[in-house]
């Protein structure tokens, strides 16, 4: 939530694909793997449909491949909720949740995340950083055919026990393009950065390795 936000709000899948672009090309990287989670894991196979010769490989990681009525429902919902404010940094890190509220993550590391998510209105009470219209962008992608589209070796990372990236959603993605690798992680949900993080830099690793 501290970079500018997109005013009119502007937060497609390609938006961010051509934001990932520049990014590559300012840093003078040289065939990276590009690689995001969840929603950023839209972003990466748009950026793949778009840039297929700035990256060597991509890595979606716990993406949504179908999205369907219970996402949309929720989206709808997300549009109705007030802007919540919190009288004090205590109250706001005791309030914070992750989305979805699952996984053996250790308080602390969710304390930490809670205090770098929030700031301080001008009326002294603290709200979340992020543009909450950055949720609503990310249905102008196919997920499944922009997966069969990709023309660079893609790996898609799965945790077991989430309900974002199912094993048939997974299993159907990889018959549909041979370049797809899948990789599931046992037992864990689908905040994996934060609970399983030598999980996942192990298969990111093996997989630049191959690439």
């Amino acid at each position: 939530g501290d970079s500018e936000w997109v005013r009119p709000p502007d937060y497609s899948p390609a938006g961010y694909a051509d934001d990932l672009a520049l990014l590559i090309r300012a840093a003078g990287a040289a065939n990276p793997i590009a690689i995001g989670h969840s929603m950023g894991g839209i972003a990466v196979l748009a950026f793949a449909l778009r840039y297929p010769r700035l990256a060597r490989a991509v890595a979606a990681i716990d993406v949504a491949i179908a999205s369907g009525p219970r996402r949309n429902r929720y989206l709808r919902r997300l549009r109705t909720i007030p802007t919540i404010s919190y009288p004090d940094l205590a109250t706001a890190k005791a309030r914070f949740r992750l989305m979805p509220n699952e996984g053996a993550i250790a308080p602390e590391l969710i304390a930490e995340i809670a205090e770098h998510s929030v700031q301080r209105t001008t009326g002294g009470s603290y709200t979340m950083k992020f543009d909450r219209e950055s949720f609503f962008g990310s249905d102008g992608l196919d997920v499944a055919a922009a997966i069969a589209e990709v023309r660079i070796p893609l790996l898609l990372v799965r945790a077991e026990r989430s309900h974002i990236m199912t094993a048939e959603a997974a299993a159907n993605a990889s018959r549909s393009n041979p370049l797809v690798e899948v990789v599931t992680i046992p037992n864990a949900h689908h905040h994996l950065l934060l609970e399983a993080p030598e999980s996942l830099a192990r298969v990111l690793q093996q997989f630049a390795a191959a690439h």
